[in-house]
């Protein structure tokens, strides 16, 4: 709803094959390759568990197999970091303004991680 305030957070998003990282954070672009290649193996393993646990299914690794194509550019696989930086003063904060406001995550599983630090 374009007509709500934006939430109050902070964004980085990455899909499909890794290029054109920020010059500013070089170490950006490695790290969040080789986080992305961590979280597409929990995937993978959270997925076949489901194939391997779910009664009826004729080919129990039909989600491995619909997600050949993660990490390439055919695939709308997405790695999202998001920062919820300390609220303003409640006279900043526009009436009817959330941290994250309603949404649907798109796609087979979402991975949630939740650090130590708040925010």
């Amino acid at each position: 709803d374009l007509t709500k305030p934006s939430d109050l957070k902070e964004t980085f998003q990455t899909a499909g094959a890794f290029t054109n990282w920020p010059k500013e954070v070089p170490a950006l672009g490695d790290k969040s390759v080789n986080f992305f290649k961590l979280c597409t193996d929990l995937g993978m393993r959270v997925m076949a568990a489901m194939g391997r646990g779910l009664a009826g299914l004729k080919d129990p690794d039909v989600f491995i197999k619909s997600h050949q194509l993660i990490g390439t550019q055919k695939s709308m696989t997405t790695l999202r970091v998001l920062h919820y930086p300390p609220l303003p003063p409640e006279n900043e904060i526009e009436p009817g303004q959330l941290r994250c406001g309603e949404h649907a995550d798109y796609g087979s599983i979402t991975l949630l991680f939740q650090d130590t630090m708040g925010g």
